[in-house]
């Protein structure tokens, strides 16, 4: 969980809960034009799904291809997805159920996504709760806790969006201050869970 204040990186911390509450969000069935969520998961069932060959051939199929408008059709009509920020009876704003306590960041078109991911991974201030290699293999996507009684979701987004601009000189994509932004599952074996999640 992030665990300083959204103004002064690295100076206060968070009181941290001695009961960890497993945060649920919701998960769709492919494509995405299926707004309707088949059921609601937890941070270590995507885990799961990701790590496994599930969306291995999806996975290995959009990776190979080069068109852009081909593979971002490929991708809407071949993966599941989730909305990690929340519970949702349909994927829009106004449906929110319940937020879930996290937040999604994309970062996209990196040039060592392997090293980008390993760094964010091992960032104290970030401290991901699930961190996987995106479904075109040339992005990163993190799966971040907030606490929404510090701040809301739009300045969480904005205050980690700094961060890594300022300390990794990488843009993250902007839909993400979208709470109902919906998060594509690839392929990734070497996917990582913050050991606070492993059942």
């Amino acid at each position: 969980m992030i665990n300083n204040n959204l103004n002064s990186i690295g100076s206060i911390e968070l009181p941290l809960s001695k009961e960890l509450i497993r945060p649920k969000f919701s998960f769709y069935k492919r494509p995405i034009r299926n707004s309707i969520p088949q059921k609601a998961v937890t941070l270590w069932e995507i885990y799961e799904l990701i790590r496994s060959d599930c969306y291995k051939w999806q996975t290995d199929k959009l990776r190979t291809l080069t068109d852009i408008d081909k593979a971002k059709s490929f991708k809407r009509e071949n993966f599941d997805y989730v909305t990690a920020s929340g519970i949702f009876t349909y994927r829009e704003v106004k449906s929110l159920s319940q937020h879930s306590g996290l937040l999604a960041i994309d970062l996209d078109e990196l040039p060592n996504v392997k090293e980008i991911k390993n760094a964010m991974i091992e960032d104290k201030w970030l401290e991901p709760d699930l961190a996987f290699i995106s479904p075109s293999g040339r992005g990163v996507k993190l799966i971040v806790s907030i606490d929404l009684q510090f701040a809301n979701h739009l300045d969480w987004f904005m205050s980690i969006s700094n961060f890594i601009k300022t300390t990794y000189k990488l843009d993250v994509d902007p839909t993400g201050k979208d709470v109902s932004r919906a998060v594509f599952l690839g392929q990734d074996s070497e996917a990582f869970i913050n050991p606070k999640h492993i059942q």
